[in-house]
Order: structure tokens, then C-alpha cells, then sequence
């Protein structure tokens, strides 16, 4: 029998308080450079504002609703599980109700969305939530007779950000949002906006640090090649025994180039590996390599891959070089396959990178201080069944994604996938350093959220850890 009944919307009462919050600090950009003229608002009321001064400073002292009574942490009987994750909220109840809803309050209690359901089917459920202005909300989801209630933040995009349920992967971040008093949205132009959680009504000291934009155009096809062409020369670098592959045309409108030291397996010459040099280059890198013949920990690939990073970075101060002026000297990548991948750890400490990817390579450690991209197979393991680079991973102290691909074997990177070497492994690749080298915020999707590219299959058994 078809049952049919009026929608209804159950809210949680709760008191409004209002708090004296003053936030101050410093803005600076990712190389330490105080910003002037950055734009801090109020997460909770636009009209609050503040702009950097000379030293990026800024101040901010507001009354705020603080709301956190409304967080009801206990679970309906009904519910099986809640999650927001960005704007889609899922769900699941172990029988069915008649009635319910989801909405969406402002902290001042104005209703800024509702929705209801006549009839709800025991099982999963799953709504799209729309983009709402920057600030704090309180969300009710109603279930027959209980309602649970969570804190949620809109961030500049409009994206909803949700707390205190279904904690995964980003469960710090998440307990900070349930836990937060407001925020603050720092603003600049040419700059990548930046949402700080304030999580105490009075935080001094707050520091800030803005991304700039990334100067690569977008791109939708992370494995095709970028909007550089590309050439390759032989026989340089600082012994004459070098290749490199970079764009044809170098430092056009100021664009920096960030410089790659790649290593090959052993007793592999480049060239081998040049369709998967040349698409990472086509995205703005100046790629040199040569071969290597030692094995995992010989002290003399490590020579020879910091042999590279250093000539290259030379070349930038040296009048009449082709890259005077256009490397980007603080933005190198340290990266290889197999014995090459091994020694990308080992030289980690370097100063000039900013990033490493290890491909398929040894066990090994070394003094990192940037983010590490490891890539493994289901068919590249030791005899104990575990990965080559499951040691690397464990001794790794900083932010670090260990991806394995199904089925792919030691050698997956050197063969051709539907056109493309390194099949499913290029384009992370390549989506991974123009992320961290050049803020391509469209590779994001890659290595952030529990639904990422290397979260999904092909990809298997994805890793994180001290993940930001």
C-alpha cells in the first residue's frame, strides 16, 4: 500500500549566544614574502573585513554567533551512516520512514535550504546539496521521529565542507570543523584563496600562507601532452653525458621552468624512456637524466642525479645560457624509476626541490622535506608479498601518497598503454607535480578525497600519511 504524507521538518531547538571573536596575524606567500593588500573576511559575515598591510598584517575584532549547542552527537536509531562529502550527502537507514527532511541554517537560525521526503526506502541514500555562500551553517537531517545535526562550512567555491560524522581519511580536518567558532577567507589577486578555521574566539598569530595561481593553463587529460612542445638535446650537462628534454621555447612571458633530475633503471639510457619524459616536460619542466649503472644505494647514482639538479640550476646565473633567468631554482623535482626511483629518495634533502616521485623503486630513505608521490604495483613485490616500496613509505616523515596499480609489474612504467607509457601511471604523475609545482588545482583530484583518481581502480590500496 502506497503511503503518502505531509513533509514536516523537525529541528533541534537551541539557544543563540553571541561571542567576542578577535583574530589577527600575518599573510605571506609560499616562498615567505609578506602580501600586502590581502583581503581577510569573516567567514560568518562578509561585511567584516580586513586588508594586509605593509607587514601582511591584519586584525579583526567582531561579535559572532557561536552556536555549538546545536551539535547533536548522538545517532538515531534509524541511521546506519551520515556523510557530507562536498555538497553530497549520503546516507543510510535500516528501515524504512515516513517522513523527513534535510536543511540548511544560517548561524543567526535564517533558513537558507530545505528539502523533504514522503516515503524513504530502508538502503542508501544520496542528495545533492547546492553551493552556498562562504560562511558556517547548521544542517538537519530529519528521519521519522529523530534528527541529527551537524556543523558545516561553505568555503569561496561554495563547496560544503561537514563535520563530527563519518570521519575517513580527513578526519582531523573534519573534527576541526565541527569544533571551529568561524572562519576567515583570505583573498588576493593572483593568489589561491585560503579558508582558516578559527577554533577559540580569540587567535592572534594566525599565519597564513597563499598559494599563487598556477601560470600552466587547465588541462582535462592529465596522460595527453601539454602546451609545450618539446625538444631534447644529448650530450650535456655537467660532464657531457646528459639528456635533456624540455620546452622548445623557454621562459616565454617570465614563465619559470621547474627543473627535474630523473634517473632511469639501471643500464637504461633515457631515450627509453622519452614518450613519458616528453609529455612531463610538455607541461613546463626542464627534465635531465642520463644513465645510471650502479644499484639500489649506490653512492654514485645519488652523484649523479644531484650532478644534474645543481648543473641545471647553475645554468640560470650563467650570462648567455639558453635557461638564464628562466629556471624556477626553488622548485625542483627529484625523480626516477627503479634505481633511479631509490636515489629520488636518497637526494630528498636537497634544498631546491619542492617535491619527489619514486616509481617503482627500491627501498630507501633519506632527509625528505617536501611531499613524496610513491608508485608501486600488485605485481612489484618482494618475496615477503610486500611491495618494493613499502619500506620507503613506513620510514617517509612527511606528507606522502603510496599508490599501487593492479597488476602492473616492475617494468609497467616502460610499456605503452593505449598510446601513452606508463599507462595509468603517467598522468598521475604528471598531475601530481603540476599540483605541488605549479598549483594546479584541477590535479587536486588525484591524491584529495576518499573518491580520488588513485583511490579507484585501477588504483589499489591507497596510502597517506602526515596528509595536509
Amino acid at each position: 500500500m502506497r503511503i503518502v504524507l505531509i513533509a514536516a521538518i523537525f529541528m533541534v531547538l537551541s539557544v543563540m549566544s553571541y561571542a567576542q571573536v578577535t583574530v589577527s596575524g600575518t599573510v605571506k606567500d609560499t616562498r615567505g614574502n609578506l602580501l600586502e593588500e590581502a583581503l581577510v573576511t569573516l567567514g560568518s559575515d562578509p561585511s567584516v573585513t580586513d586588508l594586509t598591510n605593509a607587514d601582511g598584517e591584519f586584525s579583526i575584532t567582531t561579535a559572532t554567533p557561536v552556536n555549538r549547542d546545536v551539535i547533536d552527537r548522538t545517532t538515531p536509531p534509524y541511521l546506519r551512516s551520515l556523510e557530507l562529502r562536498r555538497n553530497q550527502l549520503y546516507f543510510s537507514i535500516i528501515s524504512s520512514v515516513t517522513q523527513g527532511s534535510i536543511s540548511i541554517q544560517a548561524l543567526d537560525g535564517s533558513e537558507k535550504y530545505m528539502v523533504t521526503f514522503n516515503y524513504l526506502e530502508a538502503g542508501a541514500h544520496h542528495y545533492p546539496l547546492p553551493k552556498m555562500a562562504s560562511g558556517i551553517y547548521i544542517m538537519h537531517v530529519s528521519i521519522g521521529s529523530f534528527t541529527k545535526s551537524m556543523k558545516c562550512m561553505a568555503v569561496t567555491d561554495g563547496g560544503l565542507l561537514g563535520g563530527n560524522v563519518s570521519f575517513s581519511n580527513s578526519s582531523r580536518l573534519l573534527k576541526r570543523q565541527a569544533e571551529a567558532v568561524d572562519s576567515i577567507i583570505v583573498t588576493k589577486e593572483g593568489f589561491l584563496s585560503v579558508t582558516h578555521l578559527i577554533e577559540n574566539t580569540e587567535e592572534t598569530d594566525i599565519e597564513i600562507t597563499m598559494r599563487p595561481e598556477s601560470p600552466l593553463p587547465p588541462v582535462t587529460d592529465y596522460s595527453a601532452f601539454g602546451p609545450y612542445s618539446t625538444v631534447t638535446e644529448t650530450n650535456t650537462g655537467p660532464d657531457g653525458s646528459y639528456t635533456i628534454i624540455r620546452p622548445e621555447t623557454l621562459g616565454e612571458d617570465g614563465f619559470l621552468h621547474a627543473p627535474i633530475t630523473f634517473g632511469p633503471g639501471t643500464g637504461m639510457q633515457v631515450s627509453q624512456m622519452s614518450d613519458l619524459i616528453k609529455r612531463i616536460a610538455s607541461h613546463g619542466f626542464v627534465v635531465i637524466g642520463r644513465k645510471l649503472e650502479g644499484g639500489p644505494g649506490d653512492p654514485v647514482t645519488r652523484q649523479r642525479l644531484i650532478a644534474g639538479l645543481d648543473w641545471i640550476i647553475e645554468q640560470n646565473s650563467v650570462s648567455g645560457s639558453d635557461y638564464e633567468g628562466k629556471i624556477a631554482v626553488d622548485r625542483g623535482v627529484s625523480m626516477g624509476y627503479s634505481v633511479g626511483a631509490t636515489g629520488s629518495i636518497e637526494i630528498g634533502g636537497h634544498e631546491a626541490l619542492a617535491t619527489v616521485v619514486a616509481i617503482h623503486g627500491h627501498s630507501a630513505e633519506g632527509e625528505l622535506h617536501t611531499p613524496v608521490l610513491m608508485i608501486g604495483g600488485t605485481s612489484d613485490l618482494m618475496g615477503s608479498g610486500e611491495s618494493w616500496l613499502a619500506p620507503s613509505y613506513e620510514a617517509s616523515q612527511v606528507q606522502t601518497f603510496f599508490g599501487m596499480v593492479t597488476g602492473a609489474d616492475h617494468g609497467y612504467i616502460q610499456r605503452f598503454v593505449e598510446g601513452v607509457q606508463g599507462g595509468v601511471e603517467t598522468p598521475a604523475i604528471i598531475a601530481w607535480i603540476r599540483y605541488w609545482i605549479y598549483n594546479d588545482e584541477g590535479a587536486k583530484h588525484y591524491f584529495y578525497g576518499d573518491d580520488c583518481v588513485m583511490c579507484t581502480s585501477p588504483w589499489t590500496n591507497p596510502q597517506r600519511k602526515f596528509w595536509e
